[in-house]
């Protein structure tokens, strides 16, 4: 029998949005698989959504769990605690996204228990998706952290997020492992899952739409963006050969440039000046090589610490 999937999926404020996801789940090609919906205290009628959307399907593969509003961490641990015994994989979605119809299909067929299997996404507006076309293209590292083209596909944010990928339970479970509270929760997850496993297989196929809804960014600076950085840059230069730190460097720039001009947007100065001067976040920006003018003003600044011109960014 095909190994049992668990699905996680937190709620909290998308009742817009949350039926079309849990469709996306029960029309998988891929059967043996538990679907479970943590309501973290969404205080609109999401949770009311989903009940009625179980009841009138009558699959019991759906269970739907109620819990007092603790966040999108814990929602996911809470989830992880819900899966069932032989459940061996588990899968995160965000309950504003969907999966394509293969996706499960496609991840479960390179899964194993010492492995992440990552499937590749596609960015959707409001209601508007792209039309797919089939890459069935893969490849699998063993020595990631030795692999040049791994370290560059980290770049373009591969471990960023935790939906979209498959992670053994087993793993999971041996390990304890579990999400952090602060930003960035997945990206700190995603590196301590790949501390205990030894290949990565990366999908070109896609198999998540990451819907982009108004209103779904998130503008406000955080000063454990900067903090929890910089111990992930330690952390990573850690596993990696000096030599391949730049790869490691140009992961963690975007953060602490998004964050920096974040705060300068609010007219907030004093946090990005003291840790645009640590020497791993100039060691970070030092990396990047501008693509144009702009880019080439804004890189200047943060290098140089002068950072009145950005507010106006």
């Amino acid at each position: 029998m095909s190994p049992l999937v668990s699905i996680i999926i937190p709620v909290y404020n998308v009742e817009k949005y949350v039926e079309g996801c849990l469709e996306s789940v029960r029309n998988q090609t891929y059967e043996n698989w538990e679907a479970i919906i943590v309501n973290d205290g969404s205080p609109d009628a999401s949770a009311e959504i989903c009940k009625k959307y179980i009841e009138s399907h009558k699959d019991e593969r759906f269970r739907l769990y109620t819990k007092p509003n603790g966040g999108l961490s814990d929602a996911r641990n809470y989830g992880l605690d819900k899966t069932s015994q032989d459940s061996e994989y588990v899968v995160f979605l965000d309950s504003d996204d969907e999966l394509t119809p293969d996706a499960l299909e496609k991840l479960m067929k390179y899964a194993t228990h010492n492995s992440l299997v990552i499937g590749s996404f596609v960015r959707c507006y409001k209601n508007s998706r792209p039309k797919l076309q089939d890459q069935p293209h893969t490849n699998t590292y063993s020595n990631f952290w030795g692999d040049i083209d791994f370290l560059n596909k980290i770049n373009k944010g591969i471990i960023n997020s935790c939906w979209g990928k498959c992670y053994s339970l087993q793993q999971i479970r041996k390990n304890s492992l579990k999400f952090q509270k602060e930003l960035p929760e997945d990206t700190t997850f995603n590196i301590d899952y790949l501390s205990v496993v030894d290949t990565v297989s990366l999908l070109s196929c896609v198999i998540y739409y990451y819907y982009i809804w108004p209103g779904s960014m998130s503008t406000k600076p955080q000063e454990v963006i900067f903090k929890n950085y910089l111990k992930i840059q330690q952390r990573l230069y850690e596993k990696t050969e000096t030599r391949n730190h730049i790869f490691i460097d140009r992961f963690v720039y975007p953060q602490y440039r998004v964050n920096t001009i974040k705060y300068l947007r609010k007219g907030e100065y004093a946090i990005p000046k003291r840790y645009l001067k640590i020497d791993l976040v100039k060691k970070s920006i030092a990396s990047y090589n501008p693509v144009s003018i702009g880019d080439y003003i804004v890189h200047a600044c943060l290098r140089f610490n002068i950072l009145t011109p950005l507010r106006f960014l």
